[in-house]
């Protein structure tokens, strides 16, 4: 329960933003940023949807809690592959875009093992209690992070580039 909650507040409260390389005309006719950008909003709604997929499937007993932490860790392994095998955006910022969703995966990646260390096998009332506590620590801080993400993958680039290109996306869309 202590884990659908937090996957719960983790999809409410989760917003994050794409960013961009140098324009370049790809096959589709759209630029190289809006593709970079695509890809990394597709990524954060892909780890998003994962999450919620849990509170679904989630019981009660420990058993379930601890294996939806471990598919929550899954899905965060899988982000942070998606997001590293995009690379920097080729534009200027692009360096600093990569560096800030690198900080958003390490950050993602603890607050989930914190998550499911918290978890114990066969919680009393007391050990649920202070679960919870942990829980709502880790969405809060989780939050932030990709808060802050946001604002710097978006503000990287001086031109704006990055900035435009997010909103160009059309995978982008529930993020701006």
């Amino acid at each position: 329960m202590l884990l659908t909650a937090a996957v719960v507040g983790l999809v409410l409260t989760a917003s994050a933003c794409g960013g961009g390389k140098k324009p370049a005309e790809t096959t589709n006719g759209s630029s190289a940023t809006v593709e970079w950008a695509s890809g990394v909003c597709s990524a954060f709604t892909e780890w998003k949807t994962a999450l919620h997929n849990l509170t679904l499937h989630v019981g009660i007993s420990g058993a379930p809690l601890r294996q939806a932490g471990r598919q929550a860790q899954n899905a965060t392994e899988k982000l942070a592959q998606s997001l590293e095998n995009l690379g920097a955006p080729g534009t200027n910022g692009g360096e600093q875009a990569k560096q800030s969703l690198a900080a958003l995966e390490s950050s993602l990646s603890q607050s989930i093992s914190t998550i499911e260390s918290a978890m114990p096998r066969h919680p009393s009332a007391a050990e649920a209690a202070t679960a919870l506590t942990t829980v709502r620590r880790e969405l809060t801080l989780m939050a932030q992070d990709l808060t802050k993400a946001v604002y710097q993958v978006k503000n990287a680039d001086p031109s704006g580039e990055l900035g435009r290109a997010f909103h160009q996306a059309s995978s982008c869309a529930p993020y701006v």
